[in-house]
């Protein structure tokens, strides 16, 4: 019998706990009315404005990057100390949000923003 938080059944809830760990508790809530009974709750509790802050920055994404960041960061254009924050963010906090964004993006779409900065870029005079 696999144990949840509430943290990760939040997080279910908001379609951001990791894939490997709700696949985990889809299936057990499945099998288990106390887990459904558990995630009702705190849907409930969550609904009625019983939010924590971490709870708040989850639902609002409020620690994620902008496409235009992330794909900043995959051409290897960040600078140092927010390309840590980056990978904290996608390795350690596991956001799938960012994830997915990142995944979305293939090599076409960072080749083709290198090409219309690097176009534009001569049409810019300071």
């Amino acid at each position: 019998m696999a144990d949840f938080t509430n943290e990760e059944l939040l997080a279910w809830l908001d379609e951001t706990l990791p894939l490997e760990r709700s696949s985990a508790l889809e299936l057990h809530a499945r099998q288990s009315p106390e887990i459904r009974e558990r995630l009702e709750s705190l849907r409930q509790s969550r609904d009625q404005g019983g939010l924590t802050l971490g709870e708040i920055w989850r639902r609002h994404r409020i620690g994620c990057f902008s496409r235009d960041v992330l794909a900043r960061h995959l051409r290897g254009e960040t600078g140092s100390g927010l390309s840590e924050q980056i990978q904290f963010h996608l390795e350690t906090i596991e956001c799938v949000w960012c994830r997915a964004t990142i995944e979305s993006m293939n090599e076409t779409d960072l080749t083709r923003t290198t090409r219309v900065f690097q176009t534009s870029l001569g049409g810019l005079k300071t």
